[in-house]
C-alpha cells in the first residue's frame, strides 16, 4: 500500500492539491481538443488535404475529451480514477496523436511545428518534470509502435528530426520556465493570502476572546450565586420539580460555559502563526490524556455524552498535554456535529502500540468524506459541510502532530465511516503523572491565611475570584482601578497582587512597573518583591511578553479562569516568595531597561502597521465598488498608487520589525542593545516620515465626493497611526540614550 501511495502521489500534482484548478484544466483540454479534432479533420480532409488523416483516431480523441467534461460528476467509486484518466487523456490527445500524424504525414514541417507546440502544452498541463516527460516519452513511443504495426514503411529516420531538435529543446526549456514562474507566482499569492488571513485572524482573535470571556465571567458569577443558594436549601418533595429543573438547567449552563471556553482556547491556538516549540514537551500517557479529553470535553447535550469510547493498549510519547487535548477536542467536535442527522453515531478512540510508531485511530460511523475533499482536508482555511467552520481545525491538528514528530491522515468511505490515524514516534520514557505536574504541596496549604489583592474593573470577575479564593481560606482585597490598588498596597499587608491588564486610567502593566519601581510607597521595600500575576482574556504571545517585561511573575490568559488553575498559579507564585524576598534586585523580576525598551518598541509598532495596511486595503476595495468615470483625469490612479505604496510599506516594515526583534532578543550585551536600538530607531523614523510625506501628497488629490470621503478617512486614520509610531520611536530613542 505504501508503494501504491508513492506512485499515486505525483498524480496529485495533476488532480490532487490543485484540484480546483485542474477541474478547469479538464474542461479546457476537453473543449479545445474536441473542437480541434472536428475542425482539423474537416480542414485537412476537404479544404487542404494532407497525406494522412484518421477518422478513427479523431473519434477516439473526441470521445476521451467528452469524458473529460463529465469527470466532476463521476460516481464516488470512480473518483479515484480521475488522476489516471487525466494522464491518459493528455498522453493520447497530445504526444501520441501528434506524433502519429507527424510520422504518417512524412515528417512535414507543419507537424514538426505542431510537435513543438505539443511539448509546450503538455508541460503547462503537467508542471511536474518527471510526469510530463513520462507522458511525452510514452506517448511518442506508443505512436512509433502504432505506426510500425499499421504502416511500417512510414517509420524511417528523417534528417529533419535532427534539424528540429534545438527547437524541441527550446520548447522544453521555455515551457518549464514559464510553468515554474506561473506556479511559483500562484503559490506566492496563496502564501500571501494565507498569511494575511492568519494575521488578520490573529489580530482580532485576542480582543474578541477578551470581550467574550468577560461576558462568560459575568454568567459564571451569576451561576455561582445560584449554585450557592441551591446548595443552602434542601430540595424537598413539597418544592416540586421547579428546584430540580433549575438545578439541571444550571448544570447545562455550566456545560455551555465550559464548551465556550474550549472553543475560544482552541481557536486562539489555531490562529497562532509561530512554529510550535518542543522546548516544553514532556513524556505523556496517550491513554491518560485521551480519557481526560473525553471526560472534560464540553458536550452540547446529554445526548452527546457516552458517544465516545476509548480502547486499546496505552503508549507514551513526547508532547504537550494541552495541545494534544485540543487535537482530540477538534476531532470530537467535527464528528459530534453530525449527531442530529445520524442518531446512531458513535466515536471510538483506539490505541495501538508499534515498533517504530504508535497509533491512535479516531473512528466514527457518520456521513463520511468525499474523495475530492480528502486531499484538501488538512489545508488551512479549507472547510465544508459546516456553516460555522473556520477551516483551521484540522490544519492545526496536523501542525501539532508534526511538532510531536508524527503525523495525521484521514481515511473515509461515504456513508460508512471516517477514520483519522494519528502516528506518534515510539519513545522509551516514563509518563509524567498528573500529580507530578501540579504543585508539590497542596495549594490550599500554601494559600491558607494569605492576603491577595484582586484588581479588576469588572465586578463579576472580582466576585467570582473572591469566591474561589475565600473557599481556600484566602483574605481578599478588591480594587477596581490601578490607582485604588496603589492605595490599598500602601495601607494593608498584601502577599500577592492579581491584576487584570485592561483597567481604566492605568493598565495592569503600568501598575506592575510602578510596584516594581517602588516609587509611590512610603514602605516600598515591602512591595518590590511581591508576586504579581497578570490576567486577561487576550492570550497572544506579545501580551505574555509584555507582562514579563513589566515585571509580572505569571500570566493567566483565561477569563473566567478555572478555580483549580487560579489556586495552583497563586500557590506556585507564593511558594517562591521566600527566594524572591531574599534579594532586593528588581532585575530578578524584570529584564534590563534596554532589553525592555526594545521589546516595547516591537510591541508598540505592531498596531500602527496593522492600521496602515488595513486602511489601504479597505480604500482599494471601496474604490473598486465606486464608479470612477467622473473623477478628474489622473486623480484616481494617484489614489490607487498611494494605497499600493502604503500596503507595500506595511508588508516590508512588518518583515523588518520581526527581523529586528529576532536579532535583538538574543543579544546579551548592553552596548549591543544600545547601538542596535539607536540605529533601528533612526532608520524607522526616516521610513515613517516618508509615510507622512505620502499622506500629504494624498491630501492634494481631488476626487468625487464619495471617493474624497474615503481618501480623507484613510489619511486621517493613517496619520494617527504615523503619530503613534513616531511617539513610540521617540520614547525608544530616549531610552537608548539613557
Amino acid at each position: 500500500m505504501d508503494f501504491i501511495h508513492k506512485i499515486r502521489s505525483p498524480f496529485q500534482l495533476m488532480s490532487g492539491k490543485a484540484d480546483e484548478a485542474n477541474q478547469y484544466n479538464y474542461a479546457a483540454l476537453g473543449i479545445v481538443a474536441a473542437i480541434g479534432h472536428i475542425f482539423y479533420y474537416l480542414y485537412w480532409t476537404y479544404i487542404d488535404p494532407l497525406a494522412y488523416e484518421s477518422l478513427t483516431l479523431r473519434v477516439l480523441g473526441f470521445v476521451t475529451c467528452m469524458i473529460l467534461l463529465t469527470m466532476r460528476k463521476w460516481p464516488q467509486k470512480l473518483q479515484r480514477l480521475i488522476a489516471a484518466y487525466w494522464a491518459f487523456a493528455i498522453t493520447y490527445n497530445l504526444p501520441f496523436f501528434f506524433t502519429v500524424n507527424l510520422i504518417r504525414n512524412g515528417f512535414i514541417d507543419i507537424w514538426f511545428v505542431a510537435e513543438a507546440t505539443m511539448i509546450f502544452v503538455v508541460i503547462l498541463f503537467i508542471p511536474n518534470v518527471f510526469w510530463s516527460l513520462l507522458s511525452i516519452v510514452s506517448g511518442v513511443g506508443l505512436a512509433a509502435l502504432y505506426c510500425y504495426i499499421t504502416a511500417p514503411a512510414s517509420l524511417y529516420f528523417s534528417a529533419d528530426i535532427v534539424r528540429h531538435i534545438p527547437i524541441y529543446l527550446l520548447s522544453f526549456a521555455a515551457a518549464y520556465v514559464f510553468s515554474y514562474s506561473s506556479t511559483r507566482g500562484i503559490s506566492m499569492q496563496r502564501e500571501m493570502k494565507h498569511k494575511l488571513q492568519l494575521d488578520t485572524a490573529h489580530a482580532l482573535a485576542g480582543s474578541i476572546a477578551h470581550e467574550i470571556r468577560n461576558a462568560l465571567a459575568q454568567v459564571a458569577y451569576s451561576l455561582a450565586k445560584i449554585d450557592k443558594q441551591l446548595a443552602e436549601k434542601e430540595i424537598t418533595v413539597e418544592m416540586g420539580l421547579s428546584a430540580r429543573t433549575l438545578l439541571e438547567q444550571t448544570q447545562n449552563v455550566h456545560r455551555a460555559i465550559k464548551r465556550s471556553q474550549q472553543v475560544i482556547d482552541i481557536f486562539l491556538e489555531e490562529v497562532k502563526t509561530e512554529k510550535i516549540s518542543d522546548r516544553n514537551f514532556i513524556c505523556i500517557s496517550a491513554q491518560e490524556v485521551a480519557a481526560f479529553a473525553i471526560a472534560e470535553y464540553g458536550y452540547k447535550s446529554d445526548r452527546e455524552i457516552g458517544r465516545v469510547t476509548l480502547e486499546g493498549e496505552d503508549f507514551s510519547f513526547m508532547g504537550d498535554k494541552t495541545l494534544f487535548c485540543f487535537v482530540l477536542f477538534n476531532l470530537m467536535k467535527n464528528a459530534l456535529y453530525y449527531l442530529p442527522a445520524h442518531p446512531d453515531l458513535k466515536l471510538t478512540f483506539t490505541l495501538m502500540q508499534g515498533d517504530q510508531f504508535h497509533t491512535l485511530t479516531v473512528t466514527d460511523n457518520g456521513p463520511g468524506i468525499a474523495a475530492d475533499k480528502l486531499v484538501h482536508l488538512f489545508e488551512s482555511f479549507f472547510t465544508f459541510g459546516k456553516l460555522s467552520g473556520s477551516g483551521l481545525g484540522l490544519y492545526f491538528c496536523k501542525r501539532v502532530m508534526q511538532a510531536f514528530g508524527g503525523d495525521i491522515r484521514c481515511e473515509s468511505q461515504r456513508g460508512q465511516y471516517t477514520r483519522f490515524i494519528l502516528r506518534f514516534p515510539a519513545v522509551d520514557c516514563e509518563p509524567v503523572s498528573a500529580d507530578a505536574e501540579t504543585h508539590s504541596g497542596n495549594p490550599g496549604q500554601v494559600l491558607a491565611g494569605r492576603s491577595v489583592l484582586v484588581v479588576d474593573d469588572e465586578p463579576a470577575n472580582t466576585e467570582l475570584i473572591r469566591q474561589y479564593l475565600q473557599a481556600a481560606d484566602v483574605h481578599v482585597l478588591v480594587s477596581h482601578s490601578a490607582s485604588d490598588a496603589l492605595l490599598q498596597l500602601d495601607r494593608y499587608v498584601v502577599d500577592l497582587v492579581l491584576t487584570d491588564l485592561n483597567l481604566p486610567e492605568m493598565d495592569g502593566m503600568v501598575l506592575a512597573r510602578m510596584i516594581r519601581d517602588g516609587e509611590p510607597f512610603s514602605r516600598f521595600t515591602d512591595f518590590i518583591s511581591i508576586p504579581i500575576i497578570g490576567m486577561s482574556g487576550d492570550p497572544r504571545a506579545e501580551v505574555a511578553l509584555a507582562c514579563r517585561e513589566a515585571g509580572m511573575n505569571a500570566f493567566l490568559p483565561k477569563k473566567p479562569v478555572a478555580q483549580e488553575l487560579l489556586l495552583e498559579t497563586l500557590a506556585t507564585a507564593l511558594a517562591g516568595d521566600e527566594m524572591a524576598a531574599a534579594t532586593t534586585d528588581t532585575q530578578a523580576f524584570s529584564s534590563p531597561p534596554l532589553y525592555e525598551a526594545g521589546a516595547r518598541l516591537y510591541h508598540d509598532l505592531q498596531t500602527p502597521v496593522f492600521i496602515i495596511e488595513t486602511q489601504a486595503k479597505l480604500l482599494e476595495k471601496r474604490l473598486s465598488d465606486i464608479d470612477g468615470n467622473h473623477s478628474p483625469q489622473g486623480a484616481l490612479p494617484g489614489v490607487l498608487s498611494l494605497a499600493s505604496d502604503m500596503q507595500q510599506f506595511a508588508s516590508a516594515f512588518r518583515q523588518q520589525l520581526n527581523a529586528f526583534w529576532q536579532a535583538y532578543s538574543v543579544l546579551t550585551d548592553e552596548q549591543q542593545w544600545q547601538q542596535t536600538l539607536q540605529s533601528t530607531v533612526a532608520k524607522y523614523q526616516t521610513e515613517w516620515m516618508q509615510v507622512k510625506t505620502w499622506l500629504k501628497q494624498g491630501e492634494a488629490l481631488t476626487l468625487d465626493s464619495d471617493q474624497q470621503e474615503l481618501l480623507q478617512h484613510l489619511i486621517t486614520a493613517c496619520d494617527d497611526a504615523v503619530e503613534q509610531a513616531l511617539a513610540a520611536l521617540a520614547a525608544s530613542q530616549v531610552a537608548a540614550k539613557e
